[in-house]
């Protein structure tokens, strides 16, 4: 069966452009006669066909006449690209669709029955409505300038429609609580409306655009492609408040590598029964011990690890703790105490082994803090969480046990080194959250092995490109050399995202328990910035953690086309990682709690 151009827009639009109340009521065939007039709808489907026919890595942008290019190329010249943004910002203002862009609707329909894929293009030249495609694709993607922000200090966007309404698609997911916690309780995976079926695409805001490859990602600066609902779900979480500038502030985060200890008996392991199976596998579950007796530990850790920042004079913007830190409830009290005592603090992110569902498994938490809009003075914060689960299970083989000094915790199964160990966790839908930072740049959260297994999370992940990827991990020391510093380096040359990566020191302990003294290492996380070297993050055993300062910088990004971005940021270090520690003398009971 031979898909044709029309085959493939009727199943990303299946009602057709035009709803269908408007076509003639339920049952009427799908009219296509009419562009699409919500840009993010013409930019999916436009998007759709470029990729499933593979022309977009045959686009190329030309500036001469004279510069000759491969027969298979997509051509596209200075003034092409010119008309594509003049329409677009013209777009951006004036909810009336352009003539231009029923000009190329038109002559896309034209070849409504060609093939969408045909392998002789490969040798020969583009297929005719491949350019009226990109025009379509490029013009939705320049209407959609800012999508996914809010307007900074007096900045005029009433007149940005498409803005507004997509601001009001986000705005419309939260539930709030008498406490002045804002749940998130539904996510909007697409930015689309509901003529586009979301099975097939899915459309969402995005930060970078890759400065290396030749993908569709590199062909947008303001909104990207995603998989369908069902393969991968992203959501765009704005919290309610206008975000500081870049340029207003540095950036420091707060590392908190805790629980500093971890025990072999907080493992449980299971042998699992297999008929058939080749290798002896089994289950086993973590007991969060660390968390014993006082339910008000973390919140007593990251006061004292406030006033430790505070004699330093360091604001603190943001907190950060390490997968499966801690539980939903002790997660909820540490927010409120942030929310309510520390004004500086715009963000929490910890590993959690319950959501507010409730469901238990391994989650990423993250929380905005920000003013309450329905007081006049500001004296009053809110805050808004989010959730979302992992994405694969912890695996550990005879090795990694025997690294972490676990040996007594797990059966000795004799005689067959591929014994594995998994996790035992529920892998709910999966899906990534993309959270608004500062004016013009967001973050995402990943756990662990959602770093190192390329799917489902990478390929939505280099779409919409977040300038900050924080993972979170259970593992040994973070060097350069790892799995983790490697795959850091590939979100650090596509889309360009700065990778923080911060693991407990718990196994840190563990580790360096089997090692001899040279090769012992207090290093819980890694900094991986865009044409920078990666920088290990110390945490010894005289600190409970590092502030680390960070500083957006302004880019200017391209696309393939030759479309230039000056609007976006990337995240460097600013100054060498800064351990802090609780006061010895003050905090002595506290320290003796938490295992140190």
């Amino acid at each position: 069966m031979i898909l044709t151009v029309q085959d493939a827009i009727l199943k990303a639009l299946p009602f057709g452009t035009i709803p269908p109340f408007e076509a003639g009521g339920a049952g009427a065939a799908p009219d296509l006669k009419q562009a699409p007039v919500w840009p993010p709808d013409l930019f999916g489907v436009a998007a759709h066909l470029l990729y499933r026919s593979t022309a977009y890595h045959r686009i190329v942008a030309r500036d001469s006449a004279a510069v000759d290019m491969p027969a298979n190329s997509l051509v596209i010249d200075r003034r092409e690209v010119e008309r594509c943004q003049k329409v677009g910002a013209a777009w951006a203002t004036d909810a009336t669709r352009p003539k231009k862009v029923e000009h190329h609707w038109q002559k896309l329909l034209a070849d409504a029955d060609a093939p969408l894929y045909d392998p002789r293009t490969a040798s020969r030249g583009p297929a005719r409505w491949w350019k009226h495609a990109y025009a379509l694709m490029a013009i939705a993607d320049e209407a959609c300038a800012d999508v996914g922000y809010r307007p900074r200090p007096g900045a005029d966007w009433s007149k940005k429609w498409i803005v507004n309404k997509v601001e009001a698609m986000l705005e419309g997911v939260t539930k709030t609580s008498r406490t002045r916690n804002v749940q998130l309780v539904q996510h909007v995976p697409t930015i689309t409306s509901n003529l586009v079926n979301e099975d097939v695409i899915c459309v969402q805001p995005k930060a970078r655009t890759p400065d290396v490859g030749c993908s569709l990602r590199n062909l947008s600066h303001n909104i990207a492609l995603l998989p369908p609902r069902g393969v991968m779900r992203a959501h765009w979480l704005l919290p309610p408040a206008i975000l500081p500038v870049e340029e207003s502030a540095p950036l420091n985060l707060l590392l908190i590598p805790f629980p500093y200890v971890v025990e072999p008996g907080w493992f449980k392991a299971e042998m699992a029964t297999v008929a058939g199976a080749r290798s002896p596998w089994g289950w086993f579950d973590l007991q969060q011990k660390w968390l014993d007796p006082d339910p008000d530990l973390v919140v007593r850790l990251v006061e004292g690890l406030m006033l430790a920042a505070q004699k330093k004079r360091e604001d603190i913007h943001g907190i950060v703790f390490p997968e499966y830190a801690l539980t939903y409830p002790i997660y909820e009290r540490l927010a409120e105490l942030l929310r309510d005592k520390y004004r500086t603090v715009q963000f929490l992110v910890s590993g959690s082994s319950s959501n507010c569902a409730p469901d238990n498994g391994n989650f990423a938490l993250a929380s905005h803090f920000f003013e309450d809009p329905e007081t006049d003075d500001g004296t009053l914060r809110m805050m808004a969480t989010a959730s979302r689960p992992k994405h694969h299970r912890w695996s550990l083989d005879d090795g990694q046990v025997k690294s972490y000094d676990l040996e007594a915790a797990f059966p000795k199964v004799v005689g067959d080194p591929e014994m594995r160990w998994w996790e035992r966790i529920e892998l709910k839908p999966r899906e990534i959250h993309v959270n608004g930072m500062r004016g013009a740049s967001v973050f995402s959260v990943m756990i662990c092995e959602d770093l190192a297994r390329s799917d489902p999370a990478h390929e939505p992940l280099r779409a919409v490109g977040p300038n900050l990827v924080f993972v979170l991990l259970m593992d040994g020391p973070q060097f350069e050399w790892r799995w983790s510093a490697r795959y850091s380096t590939g979100l650090a040359e596509d889309p360009g995202s700065s990778v923080l990566t911060l693991t407990s020191r718990a196994l840190i302990e563990r580790w360096n328990s089997v090692k001899p003294d040279h090769e012992r290492s207090w290093s819980v996380g890694v900094w991986k910035a865009e044409g920078e070297r990666a920088v290990q993050i110390e945490c010894d055993r005289n600190h409970e953690a590092v502030i680390l300062k960070l500083v957006g910088r302004r880019q200017t990004e391209r696309t393939l086309d030759g479309r230039s971005n000056m609007q976006t940021y990337a995240w460097h270090k600013q100054h060498d990682p800064l351990p802090i520690a609780l006061s010895r003398r003050t905090d002595k009971e506290l320290l003796k709690q938490l295992g140190l």
